[in-house]
This record gives structure tokens, C-alpha cells and sequence, in this order.
């Protein structure tokens, strides 16, 4: 029995290492922002790509629950969130979670008010303007 436990304790411990070790992307053709985390179900087992450059648009080669690789939209997208200002409504918003969450080039940004919502990037807002 001793024998049992100390084998489902090493498995657990190996999930646990796995499940950290799995927010990486290929090593080269590196995109801006950082792979979901991967939760405990398998995904695509699979490898769609080899690095961020086999991928369309903004999504980065990531790994996956076993050990594949997919295409997947970043968590972290470029730009800074704008200072929330007197206009943000204060309504209970959760519009999002993550940057992932947010069409487009939009990030999930603090309300000011407790919640997120998605938001355009100061950057992009700069460049919009000009």
C-alpha cells in the first residue's frame, strides 16, 4: 500500500512539474505576449507547428497538456492598458480574463471599478490618433 501511495505521489508530482513547464513557446520566432496556460486535458497532441512563425497573424506556437504543439492566441498582447478615467462606467464588468479574451489588438484592462474590460493599448491609441 505504501508502495501504491508513494507512486501516485510521484505521479502527481510529475503532473504538477508538467503542468508548469508547459506556459513555453517554440524557442525561435518568438511573438509578443506569453502561451495560455495549459490546463490539465490533453489539447492536440499533435505538433501544428514548430515555432511562433509557423503560425497566422498574432498566434504563437505553444505547448499543449501532452506534449504537442498548437497555434494559439497569446495571453499577453503588446501595448500598456490606459489609466482608467471618469468615464469608465463602474457597472460590474467581466468583459475578460486575459488579453486572449480580447478581439483584435484590444487588452483586458482594469475598470478602475473592480472589473476588466477590453480596452485599445495606449500605443495603438497614439498611432490611431496621428
Amino acid at each position: 500500500m505504501k508502495v501504491a501511495l508513494c507512486l501516485f505521489a510521484a505521479l502527481l508530482v510529475k503532473l504538477a512539474c508538467t503542468q508548469e513547464s508547459t506556459n513555453t513557446t517554440a524557442p525561435q520566432g518568438d511573438k509578443a505576449g506569453v502561451c495560455p496556460d495549459t490546463n490539465l486535458s490533453l489539447g492536440i497532441c499533435g505538433k501544428e507547428c514548430k515555432t511562433d512563425t509557423d503560425c497566422d497573424s498574432n498566434l504563437k506556437c505553444c505547448k499543449t497538456g501532452c506534449d504537442g504543439l498548437q497555434c494559439l492566441e497569446p495571453d499577453e498582447k503588446p501595448g500598456s492598458c490606459p489609466k482608467p478615467s471618469n468615464q469608465t462606467s463602474c457597472e460590474t464588468t467581466a468583459d475578460c480574463k486575459s488579453d486572449s479574451k480580447c478581439e483584435g489588438h484590444l487588452k483586458c484592462c482594469p475598470t478602475g471599478c473592480g472589473g476588466y474590460a477590453c480596452h485599445l493599448p495606449i500605443e495603438l491609441k497614439e498611432i490611431s490618433a496621428t
